[in-house]
Parts: C-alpha cells; structure tokens; sequence
C-alpha cells in the first residue's frame, strides 16, 4: 500500500532542507511512499535536489518512492533535461 504521508504546498529554496528531512524520515517509516505534486502551488528548482535526495534514499534502502508530477513541474524539468532521472 502506498503512503501519501506529506502534506507540501510549497517548495522552494527556504523550506527545501525541512521538506527534504520530513520526506526522508517518512519514506524510511513506511518503506512505499507516494507523493503526488498536483497540489504543489509553489516551487523553485530546489525541488530536484529534494526528489533526487529522495531517490537516492529510496534506491540505497531498497524502497518504493512513487512520485507524481503535475504539469508545470514535468515541463521544468524537461526543461533542465532530467525527467528521465526523476
């Protein structure tokens, strides 16, 4: 079963560390995590550097990070050329 455990509306470079740090010890207490960015309302760039943590977390640990991008997210990071890592 998956987790959507956190509750983000915003990412940006102010909260980045904390959001990081919550979803790290959320993916590590529920082993599956979904995470679905539709409802995010703000963010900047420091939000590949919260998700590629995450998934270097859930890769290293052998657990299931399932995240959802929405639209506006997907077409920045085409931008910066790293859906396919995402």
């Amino acid at each position: 079963m998956h987790k959507n455990v956190l509750d983000i509306e915003y990412i940006t470079h102010d909260n980045a560390q904390e959001i990081y740090k919550n979803g790290q010890s959320s993916l590590l207490e529920h082993k599956n995590l979904h995470i679905d960015f539709n409802s995010l309302k703000k963010f900047d760039s420091s939000i590949f550097a919260v998700i590629l943590g995450w998934r270097r977390i859930a890769s290293q640990n052998q657990l299931v990070l399932n995240i959802i991008l929405s639209e506006k997210l997907q077409t920045l990071a085409d931008v910066y050329g790293i859906s396919d890592i995402l």
